[in-house]
């Protein structure tokens, strides 16, 4: 099985309208293990709070995505753990 690490503007591509949407869907319907750093959580969280306050997404929308992307990723790794 392959294994994928994921970075926040691939996975913010998934929930938000952006160049290479269809690309990062793709990407994770491929039979892999999922892997993130800790800090993605908080990159992603900051795209979306960029698109909230242009009004080009809504709470609920942000609400659906963490929940489903903390489902998709199965490996969350310390940041150091990924450099290498």
């Amino acid at each position: 099985m392959k294994r994928i690490v994921i970075d926040a503007s691939v996975a913010a591509k998934l929930y938000l309208p952006e160049h290479d949407s269809e690309a990062a869907q793709a990407l994770f319907e491929l039979n892999a293990e999922f892997h993130a750093p800790m800090f993605l959580k908080t990159e992603f969280a900051s795209i979306f709070w960029k698109h909230s306050v242009a009004q080009f997404t809504s709470v609920g929308v942000w609400q659906v995505a963490r929940k489903q992307l903390l489902k998709a990723i199965g490996h969350w790794h310390s940041d150091e753990e990924l450099m290498d």
